[in-house]
């Protein structure tokens, strides 16, 4: 059975709010919790190199101290501890599913004593209260965005907390769901306030369910599956992506293409490429909706060498259509030749089209004015090859960018 954890996160979340004028108590719980050798944070700091004892808390920062990365031992003896010293009735859980969790070095809701406004603590210890008994309150949405404006909080901080207190009616908007409901529903969140929050949590109300807590474990489980870009490419974007309206198309490039891109860069980067790109990127529309011509392109400033040794490498990801009008999804490298006036490119096209040859790839060549642009077309595929691929595609496009880059070299020594 999962998401056990509910209803003692809830009983907690009702009772810690008659702590306000109480944190002392809290704050001993937490000393009590570090005699007993399980790992709290409770020093603050009023300058950059003076430690101080803790004097102030609020519930989420409470919250926190077994919502991090400790062992699920730890969290069940925290909260065994916090059960009877609260009197709550609920059972300590047996699991911790779906449960988003703060970084270790940055647990607090509010900084240290040097930076912290007097406000901070009132406001969370408001936003608490509103969170647990009037959600939809105008005053819940003043003190969200108030507590937005507290040094070191977040988005994905503050929603994953109020998750914690209320997972019935909060959505974490952490990485990992922000990740799986752009690239799976194609919904974003836009900006940092409670209006668009609200407007992105009816979204998935709508279109993914209303059951955050599973939502946040499916969340959690798609960010660590490797094949999933491709999964979600073949299911959501390549049949949607046919006679689609530009702001559609423009969700679909940046939900699916730009996070291949990136992975693909993460993969020379662990192999030690030196194809390791620059992340500089910049997406075009398609001229018309039928055909989506260009996607996401990924520029490498000059760590990489090309044609020339002045020339530019870009790894190039689309979705367009084949010859058989299949939406596909494909790639392939641009090489940038400069060009002296009058310079004849005849050995320039030469050498790509006997390279084509080698990678039985397509090369697209447009001469132009000052430079040439040669692109060597790869492979592609449609959404049911895509999707009966058991081998990751952020593997097979970062071995095809090896082998292309090694007939590139191999090409220039000869020449």
């Amino acid at each position: 059975m999962s998401f056990t954890w509910k209803p003692i996160y809830k009983e907690l979340a009702k009772n810690i709010l008659e702590y306000e004028g109480r944190q002392s108590e809290l704050l001993q719980l937490l000393r009590d919790l570090e005699s007993e050798d399980l790992p709290v944070v409770i020093t603050d700091k009023d300058a950059p190199n003076k430690t101080i004892q803790l004097m102030e808390i609020d519930p989420l920062t409470f919250f926190a101290a077994f919502n991090r990365s400790l062992t699920d031992e730890n969290r069940i003896a925290i909260l065994k501890h916090c059960r009877k010293v609260f009197g709550l009735a609920a059972e300590v859980p047996e699991d911790f599913v779906g449960l988003p969790l703060v970084n270790n070095q940055n647990t607090w809701y509010f900084g240290y004593h040097y930076v912290r406004d007097p406000e901070d603590i009132p406001t969370l210890w408001q936003l608490a209260r509103f969170a647990v008994d009037a959600p939809d309150s105008s005053e819940m949405g003043l003190f969200f965005d108030k507590a937005l404006g507290i040094h070191g909080i977040k988005m994905g901080k503050l929603t994953s907390g109020l998750f914690w207190l209320n997972p019935e009616v909060f959505l974490p908007a952490e990485s990992n769901s922000l990740s799986y409901f752009e690239g799976s529903f194609g919904i974003e969140l836009p900006e940092a306030n409670w209006e668009s929050y609200c407007r992105y949590r009816n979204a998935v109300r709508e279109k993914a369910g209303t059951d955050f807590a599973a939502l946040s474990d499916t969340a959690y489980v798609y960010a660590g599956d490797p094949l999933r870009v491709q999964k979600d490419i073949a299911i959501f974007a390549l049949p949607c992506a046919v006679n689609v309206d530009k702001k559609t198309w423009r969700h679909k490039v940046r939900a699916y293409t730009k996070p291949l891109i990136i992975a693909v860069n993460d993969a020379l980067k662990n192999i030690g490429s030196e194809l390791v790109l620059s992340l500089y990127a910049r997406k075009e529309e398609p001229k018309s909706p039928e055909f989506l011509d260009r996607a996401y392109f990924i520029y490498d400033k000059g760590a990489t060498q090309s044609i020339t040794p002045a020339g530019e490498f870009t790894l190039h990801v689309q979705l367009s259509l084949n010859q058989a009008d299949e939406m596909c999804l494909s790639w392939g490298r641009d090489y940038w030749q400069p060009l002296s006036a009058g310079e004849d490119t005849s050995a320039g096209e030469a050498f790509m089209n006997s390279l084509a040859k080698q990678t039985r790839a397509a090369v697209p060549y447009h001469p132009g004015r000052r430079r040439t642009w040669y692109f060597i077309h790869s492979r592609e595929y449609a959404a049911d090859a895509l999707a009966a691929l058991d081998k990751s595609i952020v593997e097979v496009i970062r071995d095809d960018m090896i082998k292309l880059d090694k007939l590139v070299r191999l090409g220039m020594a000869e020449a």
